[in-house]
């Protein structure tokens, strides 16, 4: 599994408007779930762990990146996470999934599901054309939609992604299936603010 170094996620550079939203989303999607623990896979820039420890929630996290302070090394997709079976209320593993072969995504899914007591939430870039509507109007609350649209051309390797949902060969429909071998998709979407992105709240069988 190919990482970004520390350096990509210089705030300058890394942090968008748009990411924000997708933070927002990652961490209140697992406040929800009210863990005691969170073990989160690829922890980049550290921000979702600092605000679990902000809320009182046990962090760890694991990577296999050198120059990324993490408390277990590992290559997800080859390696097992060094921890017991259901160590954790909450797995997350968000934008790191696509940095694995597709073909290892099964088995990196059982590895999550194992040390997972409950929980995996999941963002996975999705590709297509994405349209946005947004409009306000005066005495009326804001309102907001979207869709995405499957433009399923071949992807190539850029060094970082081995795939994208929306792909040819990788569609929502085949990833969905593969996800529910071993969980309960409890809710799948994406959002107005980075439609790019694809998120899952997972459930163990």
């Amino acid at each position: 599994m190919k990482q970004a170094d520390s350096s990509h996620y210089d705030f300058s550079k890394y942090m968008k408007m748009a990411r924000w939203a997708c933070y927002y989303i990652q961490i209140k999607k697992t406040l929800e779930l009210a863990p005691t623990n969170v073990l989160e896979i690829g922890p980049g820039d550290g921000l979702y762990g600092w605000y679990m420890e902000k809320n009182g929630i046990a962090y760890k996290s694991a990577d296999h990146a050198d120059d990324i302070h993490a408390d277990y090394r590992v290559n997800l997709g080859t390696e097992k996470i060094p921890v017991a079976d259901n160590s954790f209320d909450v797995v997350s593993a968000f934008q790191v999934l696509e940095h694995i072969p597709f073909e290892s995504f099964s088995q990196t899914l059982a590895e999550l599901h194992r040390v997972s007591r409950k929980y995996v939430l999941l963002d996975i870039p999705q590709y297509g054309f994405h349209l946005n509507l947004a409009f306000k109007i005066p005495g009326l609350r804001f309102f907001s939609a979207h869709a995405v649209l499957p433009r399923p051309i071949a992807h190539v390797f850029d060094g970082f992604h081995y795939w994208e949902i929306g792909k040819k060969g990788y569609s929502a429909k085949k990833v969905r299936h593969i996800i529910q071998e071993r969980f309960t998709i409890r809710e799948e979407f994406s959002i107005f603010q980075k439609p790019q992105e694809r998120f899952y709240i997972l459930e163990k069988k």
